[in-house]
Formats: structure tokens, sequence, C-alpha cells
């Protein structure tokens, strides 16, 4: 895991080195400021947070909130047009669907605009709420109920329409990332679109960092008498987004995600839901063991069966089940299987 962005280049110039152990610029009047010393006074300030925060947390680590749900889920795949208008994807994520006429209804908890290179439609996964399943070429509506809101219509696939798939959402909540304690906004990902039963792959968060300008966000102008200043637009914002995905379960290149569970064939393997301590969990897990030594919380039970594909081997499942060795915690949630 590491952050990629290089504040050491025009126009901001911060060449902080902590090596140098300056922990404080004393500015002084009479002396003009410099905008690399205001850049860099945040920078020192950050790198105590960080010397702070990776002695209580591991990089990666849940701090608060970000609660998971697993479900299964809908798809629904839309045609590519409406009324001879391109649909877009992103105006009903997120959003209450409705047919026109009012008797079904689904949350949209994520839209997927089309991959030509798979051949997939824009496809909405779906929580439905009444009215059963929507039907082959059915119009559908976005059921926004805010004055002067926009209503997104669109129609479903002629075939192929809906079907099952399974779906990963979290809850807002704080992650420390590389010194950086950042918030997540609640989102869901489809596990697998169009199949619940065979979903395998990693879900977690992928690291993305931006220099945002005022010409992306006109918040950054100076508010001069209640109006935005385009005379004075104001510095740049470092910003870092978690954005929830999936990545196949032999990904190499991890760096910049943050894992949060993996499946197997439908079942959920493994699943982050508390803090991960730093140099504090390695502490704890010395006093524990010191207590306790090893020891198992719930047993991990041992099943063998006759494997049907060749009678030379024996199937083995282990249960789930929770341990502690030497201090650290082990647990497992599902069954974990081998033949031998």
């Amino acid at each position: 895991m590491a952050l990629n962005t290089n504040f050491n280049v025009d126009p901001y110039y911060d060449d902080f080195n902590d090596d140098k152990n300056f922990h404080r610029i004393l500015y002084k009047p009479g002396y003009a400021v410099q905008s690399r010393e205001l850049t860099q006074s945040q920078t020192i300030l950050q790198d105590q947070i960080k010397k702070f925060g990776d002695h209580i947390f591991k990089s990666g680590s849940i701090v608060t909130g970000g609660q998971i749900f697993v479900q299964n889920t809908s798809y629904l795949n839309l045609t590519s047009t409406f009324s001879g208008n391109d649909i877009n994807a992103s105006n009903f994520d997120q959003e209450y669907i409705t047919n026109t006429s009012g008797t079904k209804k689904a949350y949209v908890l994520k839209a997927y605009a089309a991959d030509a290179v798979a051949g997939e439609p824009i496809t909405l996964i779906v929580n439905p709420m009444y009215g059963g399943n929507f039907t082959t070429s059915e119009t559908i509506v976005t059921a926004n109920t805010q004055a002067n809101a926009t209503n997104y219509y669109a129609n479903t696939a002629s075939s192929n329409a809906f079907g099952n798939s399974k779906s990963f959402s979290i809850n807002s909540g704080v992650f420390y990332y590389e010194g950086f304690f950042v918030k997540n906004q609640p989102q869901s990902v489809a596990i697998s679109k169009y199949d619940s039963a065979n979903s395998s792959g990693l879900v977690g968060f992928q690291i993305t960092e931006d220099l945002v300008t005022y010409t992306q966000d006109t918040s950054l102008l100076d508010p001069a008498q209640s109006a935005s200043n385009f005379q004075a637009p104001g510095a740049d914002r470092y910003k870092i987004t978690l954005t929830l995905t999936t990545r196949p379960t032999n990904s190499v290149d991890l760096s910049q995600f943050i894992q949060l569970s993996e499946f197997q064939d439908g079942i959920q393997k493994s699943v982050i839901q508390t803090p991960i301590y730093g140099r504090l969990g390695d502490e704890l897990a010395r006093r524990t063991f010191d207590e306790s030594g090893d020891y198992i919380v719930r047993s991990f039970d041992i099943a063998m069966s006759d494997n049907s594909a060749n009678t030379a081997y024996a199937n083995v499942t282990l249960s789930p089940g929770k341990a502690y060795v030497k201090g650290y915690e082990f647990n497992t949630i599902s069954d974990n299987n081998c033949c031998r």
C-alpha cells in the first residue's frame, strides 16, 4: 500500500523531509510567507498524525462505521435508448424505480453502464420491494418524489431482462490509510452481476487520489459578497476517494486496494469488520498470550467423506472456528475443504 501523489513539484514545492526534524514553521513579521511554507505546515502536522496513527492502526483498517451487508439481489437489464435518447446508467444509481402503473417498486443498489467488450447491456442491481420482478420490455421510471426533480425513464431488455445476482454493500465509515483517516460513502457492488451461486472474487476499496482545482469545483472560489469571485480562484485540494469494487481472486496487484472480503463459489470466506491494530495490536497480543497462552474459542471440527471422483482420496472439511494463537485472533466464517 502506498499513496502516489508527489507534492514536491511545481507549483507546490513541498520538499518536507522528516530526517531534518523540523516540527514547526515559525512565521515572522516583515518576511514574505512562501506558499511552500503554508503547504509544509500541513505536511508537518500530517506527518505527526501518521506516526501516531501507524502505532494504533494498520493501513487499511476500519476505524468507525462501515457495517457490511451481503445479500441476494436481482439484476435488471435495460435497452440502450428510450424514445430515441441514450440512457445514462448513473441516473438510476441508488434510486427507487417503479413501473409506469406503480404496482412494482425496487431500489437500485448499483447501476452499471453498458460494457461493449464484455457484451453486457446497461445493468441495474436491484432489491425488489413489492410487486415482484419487472418483466421484459417493461417501462420503468425513477420514483423521485422531490419537488422539481427529474424522473428518468427506460425500457427493460426484450430478453434476459432479469435474474439473480449477489451484492455487497457497506455503510458510511472511516478507514485509516497511509496516515489519513478517510471517510467512505455508502456503496454497493455486485459480487456477480448475473449469478448468485457461483460468485467469486475479492471485494474492497480502490484508492483514488486527485488534485481538485476551482475549475472542477467552483466552491473553491473565494466567496466574496455572497458570490463566488472568479478573480480569486483559491488553492487546490488534495482528495482521497474510496470506491467499492471487485477484483479476481488471483489478482497480483493489490496496491492502493483495501480488501474487505473474499468470496469463493458464492460463499463468503473472509470479511473485515473490526479494526486491525498496529503496534498496539502487537502489545495486546503479547499480553493475551502471557495471560492465557494459545486457546480455542470455537472448535474447528473435521469431517471426512468419500471422494466420488477418486476412491484413493477422501474429502476433508474443516468447520468454521475461532482461536487465539500467540495472542492473535484467527477466525474463519465458512467451511474449508480439501481432499487427501
